[in-house]
């Protein structure tokens, strides 16, 4: 899903301000809109366009996997909450290997996720394995529950660093907040 009139502007911008022009694609998701879930969001778009998924308020009962492609998820002001579905990580990040791409979330709360099968690396709030890196900025992981890592497990074996930025975790159970093996 393009959308020339975006992607022209973007270009534009950039070649005024004298930097790369990189096409950026956004991607709105809300309640009433076609696109009425993250998911739809992200499956709808296209790796090559750098797309950013803008995400009006609410709640947003789901949850959701990023694979294969790069992409920003950004909450427009208001609260925006991930709530999964409780049936294991709300967010799961990568494919388990191949290129790896970044994932930015900026401005969600990720929430109710649970992965609680023992032996099992998966994060409750979020899971990042081989194939996609974590930058999370200016959310809140909470409320989630796993044998390891309850907010965040980052179980990608030589690849670049997760980054949090004003990420503050909160889980149920007494267990790591963040499990990390990179």
């Amino acid at each position: 899903m393009s959308h020339p009139r975006i992607t022209f502007i973007a270009i534009a911008v950039a070649c005024a301000l004298g930097g790369t022009a990189e096409a950026t694609t956004l991607i709105k998701v809300c309640p009433s809109c076609t696109l009425n879930t993250i998911q739809k969001g992200i499956e709808a778009a296209n790796p090559t366009d750098a797309p950013v998924i803008q995400i009006a308020p609410g709640v947003y009962n789901e949850d959701i996997h990023v694979s294969g492609k790069g992409l920003t998820l950004q909450a427009v002001p208001g609260t925006v909450e991930l709530r999964g579905t409780g049936s294991g990580p709300t967010v799961t990040l990568g494919s388990g290997g191949g290129a790896t791409f970044p994932v930015t979330i900026n401005g969600l709360t990720i929430s109710n996720g649970k992965s609680l099968t023992i032996g099992s690396p998966s994060g409750g709030g979020i899971f990042v394995i081989p194939g996609s890196i974590l930058h999370l900025k200016n959310s809140i992981v909470q409320n989630n529950q796993a044998f390891n890592g309850g907010g965040i497990s980052v179980f990608t074996p030589r690849s670049p660093a997760t980054r949090l930025k004003t990420a503050p975790l909160r889980t149920i159970r007494p267990k790591t907040a963040l499990a990390s093996q990179s």
